[in-house]
């Protein structure tokens, strides 16, 4: 994990110079790349990286999501593309950021649900959500080459209109 947000630059991948300077440096790891794995690797990162450059901010409409729009910006790519850990998760982002008309909706997970609401922390956790205006979770399903992949988005209300920003990617068990 810890190689991955190495070489997308940690949190701070929303600035345009820092994004180019990794694309550059991970062009030169993958040419020195000695296996197949570290090659695919080096190479999803830094296809992600000119995904998150070219997104267009704002709402896209996509019809297969339950509200119809999804927040399409570097900062909704990166907070999904930072919280994966395995280099076909990170496949996954960016095949879903390219093609998200192809999942499919499973359920709403209710805001708070899994949590223990008398542990404080997780009070609070949800506190901050509704702060945010998410109002639930929508969970749905897409498939890629390397199998099929649960992803959960944040359901937010800004006046009085729902939109979804993707929020957590796994793959089925």
């Amino acid at each position: 994990m810890a190689l991955v947000h190495d070489l997308a630059g940690g949190k701070d991948c929303h600035h345009c110079r820092r994004i180019n300077k990794s694309i550059a440096t991970t062009e030169k790891k993958a040419e020195a790349a000695t296996t197949a794995a570290q090659k695919a690797l080096y190479m999803t990162v830094i296809r992600a990286h000119e995904l998150a450059q070219k997104r267009p901010g704002g709402l896209r409409t996509v019809k297969s999501m339950k509200s119809g729009k999804m927040l399409d910006s570097k900062k909704s790519f990166m907070t999904l593309y930072n919280h994966e850990k395995t280099i076909d998760e990170l496949q996954a982002v960016v095949s879903f950021f390219t093609k998200p008309s192809k999942v499919r909706f499973v359920r709403v997970s209710p805001l708070g649900e899994g949590k223990d609401l008398s542990n404080p922390k997780d009070v609070l956790n949800i506190a901050k959500k509704r702060g945010r205006n998410v109002s639930q979770y929508n969970v749905y399903e897409f498939k890629t080459s390397n199998g099929i992949y649960v992803l959960k988005t944040e359901v937010r209300v800004k006046n009085n209109k729902e939109f979804e920003i993707p929020y957590f990617l796994r793959k089925k068990e």
